[in-house]
């Protein structure tokens, strides 16, 4: 199976073919071949945002599928039949008529394109103080709500947020999340629910028509109209027609139009499925409302029979409505994008699953997990594609999400992508071999880009279009800039103007159609050699931590290599290693010949920090380093390394206090982190009692019970443990909020009763299978109607190659525990619902301990 993983996506066989077009090209445009060095200059005028480039040094470009297509030579045709009367024009009639043919809706105003269909039906419509529901933010969309006093409410489905999971309708909406919005803030505060079809920042993932036909009986019985974004509505009847089943022996047109039936009224950007290179409608069932948009149109767009558009692109888009419901169009579409996303994915490289149909998305945070999402990692990818290969694509995360309109904060939402848009009808597969390519080239490099980027310029709406950044790293670039066999010789090295981005040395940069076999380059052992020498960076870290290098530097201090010698009391030479060393890791920060902490290190690495993190550093330096040595006795004997079972009680009977307590406050600190992470994505204010079980020393119900007031909470630990959990509720004055029952949640026949979430954090990746499935069974008991049990673990993806830190962390329970390991999502789902839990929804987070949070809900 391809990736898009259902009937209608092509064969993902081991050569991976590509179905022939059902079109044969008459015209081309020429595209330009660039240079590395041009690249890196133009990337550096243009603020390292890649919109901002000129087209003319633009390779391949996948910014976006709309208005870039290729129109057919009958919509070329269409062109020349243009009425440019300023009023009645019969091109006017023409377009309207195909509208209402394929569309179903009686009334409709062309705009000059979808966002100025969006402002029209925006301003008709929110009132300061309304609340509009919609699966997922679309950045215009939300922006024409919020500029005229909207509230954007998120109902898709939780699994919308995960890149992972592999559903067949993705952009569904969560019913109980729409119907508990309607009872919170009432229906008559609710102008209308917004439904894309397909939902663009979840990776073009489609809405089913049993969902579209539930959200439209609970609308109707509330009086809430419901808004269709259209812009690839006919992607969406294509995925319908291919994965719901009652719907196959229907032709797209037919789907189409029913997915309108259910709908109010819809908002269209033709320069998405009509292949115009311009234009867009709003089309509407309420004549009184279309009387209003029709007033506003003759306002911001021009006459209502032109709406801002040439009688020309008139003629062109009802042209390119007819073509767009043809099968063969659509059908060729769809799987160019899942050829594309094939080749990605069979390399290993992280996309969201399944593929959609306008474009592959990459998920730049498991792509990238060296740059902090402060650093936008999304915009850094964005910028390494098109210095490594001449490509364009459009950042889908951080940045596009904006800051919150009330706080001023970043909005960091689940999902941190890059979106490769294939424009309709214009590339080839041979264009589609340079992404794959490039892509894959990138992910092998990708332990070596640890920094992104940061604003110089931020304009205040929809500010990924012209913002401006710069690199953080002051380093060289990763690796000498390749050059190709016909570009003359220079500066082998040359001067990176994007210090941090990856550009591999087998491949050439100047990009033409791909090389035969015998013209390309053998592997080189790099990414082996990374992997064997990956002790020199955590032993140098662990170094720099026992010897005390970053409290020496604490509160600010900037000391040279001498001084530092001279007050560590080393010689000049390992102190002139060991600084080096921790700069390149981005542990130690250097201006001209002085040393001092970064701020990653001011903040973690110094004793006496309220989040210490050099005790789980000088943890793992002293228990599990040493017992890694011997990792082949452990593969042998399927035995831990760093206790004796039947001598010892646990890995936590040791004779050494020091150790055990390094343990606990590093997890404490982890823990807090984890629980942050948590409170972000999950809402708590469903309930009001939790119980941690395993909780330590009690991180998770203080950080939780600090964010939200109204909570209770119960650490459940072994004796021993609790006592150290009871010490640090009190030390963070939470004893009223938080208590501490004692138990072992293994041998106690049942948990306590009298809560209505439990968490499991960090806690099941230690037993095996039977283990964790019978303290679910426990959880479950111990619930009541409507409870929840949340756990935060480092997740595996379904086919158990990855993420690495999931993977390498169940090897580390082979040598710390007797059956423990690292679980995928759908293990611990089948998990939850064998125990009884009616709903199970999983949510990517982003923390030092947890890479997701699985919920199962009980009816």
């Amino acid at each position: 199976m391809s990736v898009s993983g259902y009937p209608g996506s092509m064969d993902s066989s081991a050569d991976v073919r590509h179905p022939a077009e059902p079109w044969r090209i008459k015209s081309i445009e020429s595209i330009r071949l660039t240079s590395a060095e041009e690249r890196r200059a133009a990337l550096s005028a243009a603020g390292y945002n890649v919109g901002l480039l000129p087209a003319e040094l633009v390779y391949i470009d996948l910014y976006t599928d709309s208005g870039t297509g290729a129109m057919s030579d009958r919509q070329w045709a269409a062109v020349m039949l243009g009425d440019e009367s300023y009023a009645g024009s019969r091109s006017f009639h023409r377009f309207e008529a195909a509208v209402r043919d394929y569309y179903g809706y009686p009334h409709v105003i062309p705009a000059h394109q979808g966002r100025a269909a969006e402002h029209i039906l925006s301003r008709c419509l929110i009132r300061p103080g309304h609340h509009v529901p919609g699966n997922m933010y679309f950045t215009t969309t939300r922006e024409h709500q919020e500029l005229n006093g909207g509230v954007f409410h998120d109902i898709v489905i939780d699994t919308a947020h995960d890149p992972d999971v592999d559903l067949p309708f993705k952009g569904n909406v969560d019913l109980a999340k729409l119907e508990r919005l309607i009872d919170e803030v009432g229906a008559e505060q609710i102008p209308y629910v917004s439904l894309a079809a397909t939902v663009n920042m979840a990776g073009g993932q489609p809405i089913s028509m049993a969902n579209l036909a539930e959200v439209r009986e609970l609308t109707c019985r509330h009086g809430i109209p419901i808004i269709l974004d259209a812009a690839r509505a006919v992607e969406n009847a294509w995925f319908i027609k291919q994965r719901e089943p009652g719907w196959t022996e229907h032709s797209v047109a037919a789907v189409l139009r029913e997915m309108c039936e259910l709908t109010d009224g819809a908002t269209m950007s033709a320069k998405k499925d009509s292949f115009a290179n311009i234009g867009g409608w709003l089309a509407v069932r309420d004549p009184a409302l279309a009387e209003r948009a029709r007033n506003l149109v003759v306002v911001y767009e021009g006459l209502h029979t032109y709406g801002g558009m040439a009688g020309r692109d008139l003629e062109a888009t009802a042209q390119g409505i007819e073509e767009s419901v043809q099968e063969d169009s659509i059908r060729t579409r769809v799987q160019q994008v899942a050829y594309l996303a094939d080749r990605i994915a069979a390399a290993g490289a992280p996309i969201v699953r399944p593929v959609g149909g306008h474009a592959v998305f990459l998920n730049a945070t498991a792509f990238l997990p060296g740059v902090p999402r402060e650093q936008f990692p999304a915009q850094t990818l964005t910028c390494a594609l098109y210095l490594d290969a001449g490509i364009r694509c459009t950042e889908r995360g951080a940045v596009s999400a904006g800051r919150d309109p009330v706080t001023g904060e970043n909005r960091y939402p689940p999902l941190e992508l890059v979106r490769l848009t294939i424009p309709r009808r214009a590339y080839t597969q041979s264009h589609m071999d340079v992404v794959a390519d490039s892509v894959i080239r990138l992910y092998g490099q990708r332990g070596e880009l640890r920094s992104g980027v940061e604003f110089t310029h931020e304009p205040e709406t929809l500010r990924f279009f012209q913002s401006r950044f710069r690199p953080l790293s002051s380093e060289p670039l990763f690796g000498e800039v390749a050059r190709h066999p016909a570009e003359p010789a220079g500066d082998e090295r040359g001067n990176s103007s994007f210090p941090s981005l990856v550009v591999d040395r087998r491949a050439s940069q100047e990009f033409s159609m791909p090389q035969s076999r015998e013209d390309i380059s053998p592997l080189l052992p790099t990414p082996l050699m990374q992997l064997a020498t990956g002790f020199w960076s955590f032993k140098t870290y662990a170094g720099a931590i026992e010897i005390g290098l970053f409290d020496l530097l604490a509160g600010g201090r900037e000391l040279t290599m001498e001084e530092v010698s001279a007050e560590l009391g080393i010689a000049h030479r390992p102190a002139d290693l060991l600084l080096a060393g921790c700069a390149s890791l981005g542990l130690l920060n250097k201006s001209g010949a002085r040393y001092r902490n970064s701020e990653l290190s001011e903040e973690f690495l110094v004793k006496g920090a309220p989040y210490y993190f050099g005790g789980f550093v000088r943890y793992l330096d002293r228990r599990e380093y040493p017992a890694w040595q011997s990792i082949v006795e452990a593969l042998r004997t399927n035995r831990p390394l760093t206790w004796t079972p039947g001598t010892q009680e646990s890995l936590f009977d040791t004779g050494d206090p020091e150790t055990l307590q390094l343990f606990w406050d590093c997890m404490y600190c982890i823990s807090t982190f984890t629980a942050r992470a948590l409170a972000t994505v999950y809402d708590l204010t469903r309930h009001t009692r939790l119980l941690d079980v395993g909780g330590g020393a009690g991180a998770f119900p203080i950080e939780l019970c600090r964010r939200f007031g109204h909570l209770s909470a119960t650490v459940f630990e072994l004796p021993h443990v609790g006592d150290l959990a009871r010490q640090k509720i009190t030390a963070a004055n939470m004893d009223g909020a938080v208590d501490v029952v004692a138990g072992d949640f293994i041998c106690d026949p049942e948990l306590p009763r009298g809560y209505d979430a439990i968490i499991l954090s960090m806690i099941l990746h230690d037993w095996d299978e039977e283990t964790c499935r019978t303290l679910l069974r426990k959880c479950r008991a111990a619930l009541p109607p409507g409870g929840a049990v949340l756990i935060c673990e480092l997740l595996l993806n379904d086919e158990r190659t990855g993420p690495p830190a999931a993977a390498l962390m169940g090897m580390n329970m082979l040598v710390e525990t007797e059956g423990g390991k690292n679980y995928s999502a759908a293990e611990y789902r089948g998990w939850l619902q064998e125990a009884g839990f009616a709903r199970v929804e999983v949510m990517p987070i982003e923390a030092a301990g947890a890479n997701g949070v699985v919920v199962g809900h009980l009816s």
